[in-house]
């Protein structure tokens, strides 16, 4: 879906700010109207003899050359300006100029008795002759508009901030106290089907000023059901009043999010991607490879800047490594990299948001330092917001890409449900699409019974307290394991560079990935059936790091029986113990669907929580 925001302020030197703002929060167009300052007839413009005020908009038109798929704007215009008629006229050709903008309802001047009486007339019949939309701050009056929408029903009007004008301040309402008994009137309004709704300023002027401004939803909707979304547009406003973008937290993935009084989940399924022409295999891997570069490019750039600042932190200052930082960086990168511009912004700009969160893990201590990749890495892109793909029976359209051709055994369980993101990736030679769904929790939520099975983790197998012992398929793991090790082998014998060692390189890729996934097929069919036994489940907690560190020692208390402890940690390792309990944690569904909040308790302790869910405990 892309997002448009229908006014947005800024002034000279201010185009670089306000897109990274976009980008960090996810706006991909704009509609400027300049505004430098506190007050009306500032700058940009003049005043004229009469009372008149002839506004300007020169960063906008700056902003619009130089990003047209990004800004558009809207030009002011005033009643009392002598040459009124011929600005509107010229607006129709002027590029970029998409809406015409008039301020009626102002402290200290008496035009809304003008507007009431109908001595805007004129100016909207030459209006109406250009085709532009007028967009009028009426606060307060909106309903006289009634009668200029019957007179020119071809002009669309735009009813600025609601059409809703506050009171004076209190110690409640700081902004003034809100008149939501106006709303109403404005709700009249929309019979007239040449009249729009902009959706700005509603915590002030319905006085609901603590995220998540819960007390709003009542009046949008009534809104919503009186206009149509067609007809209601949102804008932030960004630039007066001191407004920013802000970014509300949003919910983890694993979680659960509740919208509109209905609980949410989420859940991926995987796809084989087939191109199907060379043409357009070549376009995933350019895109893919546009990540590689802007990934190594944007921490290149990272890591000399900090080099500089270790050498010279007097001088030069710790660069930000936000993803709302490095999206800023990237924008301007985009715009001197000609290739760059032709491919998907937001699906390789997404990259740096892993490279954000691997400096913030690196910073905190919970990770190493970012590294650089590789050409020839796992490459991947992600397409993060629905409006960047389109999936349409059996095949899937992706932003600039074009459509591709999906494959699935067994069906999609999801595919009815709404698609969130999609990752592509490419593995031993093939693409793969990971679609990221958002299931209402009722879909995949299990009711509790009130039984309880606990759950003993082994190697190669686990053992319920209901007796059944569920094996991984050792003799197929043992063949994949030795294959691996033939592969290894053959590689540590060969020339660095030579085709043979590739052709053996891409074997063993394929044979480290044949056993992650029969390691992944088992640890999936084990959990759907230890979910299905009982309503709690107790899974054994295991200090994995510490049972399978070395035994190797050091040159003064060298270890004993170092192989055969290498071996044990092996199998632990290639059972896949977290796997298989994180497995377990969503299938049993409460932890992930937000009823009740699925615990994992400390070891030793088992906590019976009732609903469906994981408790880790000494069994």
């Amino acid at each position: 879906m892309e997002i448009i925001d229908t006014q947005i302020h800024f002034g000279p030197g201010g185009i670089d700010k306000v897109i990274g703002a976009m980008d960090g929060v996810g706006v991909h167009k704009a509609l400027i109207d300049e505004y430098w300052g506190q007050g009306i007839n500032l700058p940009p413009g003049y005043s004229l003899a009469g009372g008149g005020f002839r506004a300007t908009a020169p960063t906008a038109e700056i902003a619009c050359a130089q990003h047209p798929d990004r800004f558009s704007y809207l030009l002011r215009i005033h009643r009392l300006d002598p040459e009124v008629n011929s600005l509107i006229r010229m607006a129709k050709d002027t590029p970029h100029l998409r809406c015409l903008r008039m301020l009626v309802a102002l402290p200290g001047e008496n035009e809304m008795e003008v507007f009431a009486d109908g001595g805007y007339e004129d100016v909207f019949a030459v209006v109406e002759e250009t085709g532009k939309p007028l967009n009028l701050l009426v606060m307060g009056q909106a309903h006289l508009l009634a009668r200029y929408a019957r007179k020119f029903p071809k002009q669309r009007f735009i009813i600025n901030h609601c059409g809703l004008a506050t009171g004076m301040p209190t110690q409640e309402f700081p902004f003034g106290e809100p008149d939501i008994a106006h709303l109403d009137k404005i709700l009249e309004l929309a019979e007239y089907p040449n009249v729009y709704l902009q959706w700005s300023h509603a915590q002030r002027l319905f006085g609901e000023l603590t995220y998540p401004y819960e007390g709003i939803l009542t009046h949008l909707r009534r809104a919503i059901r009186a206009y149509g979304a067609e007809r209601i547009m949102w804008a932030s406003d960004i630039g007066g009043m001191g407004i920013t973008y802000l970014t509300p937290p949003q919910p983890s993935p694993l979680k659960s999010s509740k919208i509109e009084g209905m609980e949410h989940t989420y859940r991926s399924s995987r796809y084989r991607l087939l191109p199907r022409t060379r043409a357009k295999h070549q376009r995933l891997m350019q895109v893919t490879g546009a990540c590689v570069w802007t990934w190594n490019r944007m921490l290149a750039h990272n890591e000399q800047e900090y080099m500089f600042h270790e050498r010279l932190p007097w001088l030069v200052d710790k660069p930000s490594t936000t993803f709302f930082s490095l999206g800023k960086e990237f924008t301007r990168l985009r715009a001197k990299t000609d290739w760059l511009r032709q491919l998907p912004f937001a699906a390789v700009r997404h990259t740096l948001k892993h490279q954000a969160e691997a400096w913030r893990k690196f910073f905190k201590g919970q990770g190493g330092r970012p590294r650089f990749k590789s050409k020839y890495s796992e490459r991947t892109v992600t397409f993060p917001e629905p409006g960047h793909f389109q999936i349409q029976g059996g095949s899937l359209r992706l932003q600039k890409l074009g459509w591709f051709r999906l494959a699935r055994r067994g069906g999609d369980p999801y595919g009815q449900h709404e698609a969130r993101s999609v990752t592509v990736k490419r593995e031993c030679g093939k693409w793969y699409a990971v679609v990221l769904y958002r299931v209402p929790a009722h879909v995949v939520e299990r009711a509790d019974d009130g039984r309880a099975v606990g759950v003993d983790m082994n190697v190669g197998q686990v053992a319920c307290s209901d007796g059944e012992i569920m094996r991984m398929d050792g003799a197929r793991m043992g063949r994949l394991e030795a294959r691996r090790r033939r592969y290894q082998r053959r590689m540590a014998r060969q020339v660095k560079g030579s085709n043979r060692r590739n052709v053996a390189k891409r074997r063993l890729a394929k044979a480290c990935r044949n056993i992650r996934c029969h390691r992944d097929n088992w640890q999936h069919h084990a959990s759907k059936r230890i979910a299905g036994k009982a309503g709690t489940v107790a899974v054994e907690s295991l200090g994995t790091k510490g049972m399978t560190a070395s035994a190797k020692g050091d040159a003064d208390n060298p270890g004993r029986r170092v192989r055969q402890k290498a071996g044990l940690n092996r199998s632990i390792l290639n059972t896949g113990w977290h796997g298989l309990k994180a497995k377990l944690e969503y299938k049993s569904a409460t932890g992930a669907t937000g009823r009740g909040g699925g615990e994992v308790t400390r070891p030793v302790k088992r906590q019976d929580i009732a609903g469906h869910h994981l408790v880790e405990s000494c069994i």
